[in-house]
């Protein structure tokens, strides 16, 4: 199986509905992770929100494919899935205030166990700002204490 540009937007579109499901209604929900399920026999792709709530299914019919069922396709269908995600991510949509840092998506099993991370986003810029502030407090802390030692 190879990439499809196809197969590819209809990911990407699955991805930006679930997005617009999720801050639609303006309403104070803070998502912090997304699961992603693969049904091999259906050629599916689900997305639950944490409380493994099915947000929205497709079918990709190029993966129902009786040809295209082997679980030897199944890490390109995952690489797909993870290319859609960044490329949805690169137009910013995960930086509305509902998604709370530091937000992932996940691979998940029936039983919802985690099999790998598909996205992950963390907030490395206010930890940063956060200790930058602080190693400056901490030098006038210093400079107040050893004022009289100069």
């Amino acid at each position: 199986m190879k990439q499809n540009p196809k197969v590819q937007s209809v990911i990407e579109s699955l991805f930006l509905s679930v997005v617009e499901r999720l801050t639609k209604d303006h309403a104070v929900r803070v998502i912090n992770s997304l699961g992603v399920q693969l049904d091999i026999e259906a050629g599916e792709i689900q997305i639950f929100d944490e409380q493994e709530h099915l947000l929205r299914k497709k079918v990709i019919f190029d993966w129902a494919d009786a040809k295209n069922k082997d679980e030897a396709f199944t890490p390109q269908k995952i690489a797909m899935i993870r290319s859609a995600i960044n490329k949805v991510a690169g137009e910013g949509v995960f930086e509305h205030a509902n998604f709370m840092r530091p937000f992932v998506i996940h691979l998940t099993n029936e039983d919802f166990n985690v099999l790998e991370v598909l996205y992950s986003m963390e907030d490395t810029t206010e930890r940063v700002d956060l200790l930058k502030s602080l190693d400056r407090e901490l030098k006038d802390f210093y400079k107040k204490l050893f004022s009289d030692v100069e």
